[in-house]
């Protein structure tokens, strides 16, 4: 077993998910909006299946983790690559 913590499943981000059409289309292209999302999603809307991966809020990714992967996410569909 790796101690490496895992990576949440983004293989769907932005076709499927917890949040309607309109609300992803609005929400996607803020890098604010994700990196709250991505801290602490429980946080965000309640009940929701999506784990917490802040460290400050039970999970196992640093805020620089989740600076990467908002940086990550903000280049898909688009012609930018990640820095």
């Amino acid at each position: 077993n790796s101690t490496l913590p895992q990576a949440p499943n983004l293989s769907s981000y932005g076709n499927d998910g917890p949040l309607n059409t309109e609300l992803k289309a609005l929400k996607a292209g803020d890098p604010a909006w994700l990196t709250k999302w991505l801290t602490n999603a429980p946080g965000v809307k309640a009940g929701v299946a999506m784990p917490a991966f802040s460290q400050k809020n039970g999970g196992q990714l640093t805020d620089e983790n989740i600076a990467a992967i908002v940086e990550y996410l903000m280049t898909l569909g688009t012609d930018k690559e990640p820095k």
